[in-house]
């Protein structure tokens, strides 16, 4: 719709030309250096960024262009979530921000951010971009979330090698060789994406953090490398194998829902609490009698026929074993007996 609207802007504007002779500077829209001349002129300004601008003024606390300036030049810190901001170009001059939050807003361009190299978290998730090549300029941050957007290129992120956390859930990646360049990273999301080959992740080897549910993942030897884990998120792909697991000792907890799983030998795992198998094609639990710590377990949906390795397991405090008819009706043997769910 916006490019549609555009297009018809230009037309007018070749009219102009040709009818009136008055040039295009007319229908150019209007573009500043810093806020307060944005200020100055917002009854000019086209209704995004006068919308921007009015919101600016809110968070500054004066509508007098010049405080309000020197007021926004003072802050470090900005929250301007869920404002329906969709100009950003109204904030280019407020370079000495280091942490700034627009996410759940309208916002597609990212060229105004370019300038604010002092950042070191960005929070842009829930918005409208596809486009990052702006951010390649913005060395210094550590934090970026782009969670919920149109993204399908990542490559412009090589750069950015301080980041520590970065959310990419929810957009149309499939190639994600450029995060191997960004070895620091210690949390990762790329939940709901188009991700095949994750073989760039043995190099991010500090990773704590890792979501890659909801994805077309068959392999998972790259995650050999990631002896750091402590969360995982692997649910909802197409992964049969998990050997490669047995390096990450210090999980605690794994998520491995909605695969096609048969063999959970898990045994070298003894630091996890938490452990999700729902929906997979599991018989034999045997592999998990060396759990010692596991609190939650869930075995729902696979064609498990015997529940007695579970005796071992102390520390459990709930088994949902729903989808089982091959165990509905055998005997608990945890005490109490209400920690299993059939």
């Amino acid at each position: 719709m916006r490019t549609l609207q555009i297009d018809s802007l230009r037309k007018s504007c070749s009219y102009t030309v040709l009818v009136f002779t008055l040039g295009l500077s007319s229908c150019t829209p209007k573009t500043y250096e810093v806020f307060n001349e944005w200020c100055l002129n917002r009854e000019r300004l086209a209704e995004d960024a006068q919308h921007t601008v009015e919101v600016l003024l809110q968070v500054a606390g004066t509508t007098q262009c010049d405080r309000a300036f020197d007021n926004l030049l003072s802050f470090t810190e900005l929250d301007l979530s869920a404002k329906k901001i969709a100009d950003l170009r109204p904030l280019k001059s407020l370079s000495k921000l280091t942490e700034l939050d627009l996410s759940n807003n309208e916002i597609s361009d990212l060229a105004p951010l370019q300038s604010l190299t002092q950042l070191t978290e960005l929070n842009l998730s829930n918005n409208q971009i596809s486009d990052l090549a702006p951010l390649q300029s913005l060395t210094q941050l550590t934090e970026l979330n782009l969670n919920d957007n149109q993204i399908d290129d990542i490559s412009s992120l090589a750069g950015l090698t301080k980041l520590t956390i970065l959310g990419l859930g929810s957009n149309q990646i499939v190639d994600i060789d450029s995060l191997g360049e960004l070895t620091q990273l210690g949390m990762l999301n790329l939940s709901n994406n188009k991700i095949a080959d994750i073989a760039a992740l043995a190099y991010p080897s500090d990773l704590t953090g890792l979501n890659l549910s909801h994805n077309q993942i068959e392999n998972i030897d790259a995650l050999k490398s990631l002896n750091y884990l402590s969360w995982l998120d692997l649910s909802h792909n197409k992964i049969a194998a998990i050997s490669s697991l047995k390096s990450a000792t210090k999980l605690t907890e794994l998520y491995l829902s909605k695969n096609k799983i048969f063999d959970a030998d898990l045994r070298s795992l003894t630091y996890l609490q938490l452990l999700d198998l729902k929906d997979n094609q599991v018989k034999d639990i045997s592999g998990l009698q060396s759990l010692k710590t596991l609190n939650y377990l869930y075995i729902g949906g696979n064609p498990i026929t015997k529940i007695e390795p579970l005796s071992s397991l102390s520390s459990l405090r709930a088994v949902w074993m729903e989808d089982n008819p091959a165990i509905a009706n055998q005997v608990c043997p945890l005490q109490p007996e209400s920690i299993c769910k059939f």
